[in-house]
């Protein structure tokens, strides 16, 4: 399973909808509560972070994106405690 954080820096209301939307399409699971940061998991072995990246450049054209590729070890949020359950389980 491959990890990415998607960062995009000040998307509109709409933007975020619609990457949110087109991340609800694929087979990846992914967990969007800061309005600027996606963080997914993804099973499919040819997915890199420039995949990632160029998809989202199609969807959001013009907007300043970054993608990482990481391995979690370790983790730390300060967020109501509903929103931890999709980390605690899949991140």
């Amino acid at each position: 399973m491959r990890k990415f954080v998607i960062l995009v820096n000040a998307p509109s209301t709409q933007q975020q909808n619609a990457l949110s939307k087109f991340l609800q399409g694929t087979p990846c699971g992914y967990w969007h509560y800061l309005s600027d940061a996606w963080l997914v998991v993804d099973s499919r072995p040819a997915s890199t972070a420039a995949s990632w990246r160029d998809e989202i450049q199609t969807l959001l054209p013009g907007k300043n994106i970054l993608v990482f590729s990481v391995t979690v070890e370790d983790w730390a949020g300060n967020m109501p405690k509903k929103n931890f359950e999709w980390l605690q389980k899949s991140w």
